[in-house]
């Protein structure tokens, strides 16, 4: 894992999950862990996220606690 400072290589990139209902939170989180070099992905909901999660491996999951429906914890 890169230290604090460092951006990954592509080839060891962490995969994380960004679950947040607000569209535009949600893109600037995306947007700025992309530009850290980290590998991100967005979902809506907390639902979407577990679909998320059975279809793919993520390092680390970034969730909104309370969302509609169903909440992130």
């Amino acid at each position: 894992m890169a230290q604090a400072n460092e951006i990954p290589s592509s080839s060891n990139r962490a995969c994380i999950l960004v679950v947040e209902d607000d569209a535009d939170l949600r893109n600037a989180i995306v947007d700025s862990l992309t530009t850290l070099g980290y590998a991100a992905t967005a979902e809506p909901s907390a639902i979407d996220a577990r679909e998320e999660l059975e279809r793919g491996q993520f390092d680390l999951v970034l969730t909104d606690v309370r969302m509609p429906g169903q909440s992130g914890i």
